[in-house]
């Protein structure tokens, strides 16, 4: 039994889900299984993150561990230093 694995580069991942993003309602992100923001369609989240506990939209992502989150406000993202 073997594994694959590769490295991917958080830009690359934002520019994978731009198109898919661009089309929803702004402050929508990807979001990993440990909050942080993988990608998103508003620049100030870039590198930030969303608590658990964060009252959003989230929509598990088929084959990741990642979620769609819509309609963050601001109060809701913790945005990067």
């Amino acid at each position: 039994m073997g594994a694959i694995a590769a490295d991917i580069r958080v830009s690359q991942l934002q520019d994978a889900f731009e198109p898919l993003l661009r089309s929803l309602p702004p402050n929508s992100c990807i979001v990993d299984q440990h909050g942080g923001i993988i990608a998103t369609n508003t620049g100030r989240f870039v590198g930030g993150t969303i608590p658990t506990d964060a009252q959003v939209t989230r929509r598990a992502l088929p084959g990741v561990p990642w979620w769609l989150c819509t309609r963050i406000s601001e109060e809701h993202a913790d945005q990067a230093p």
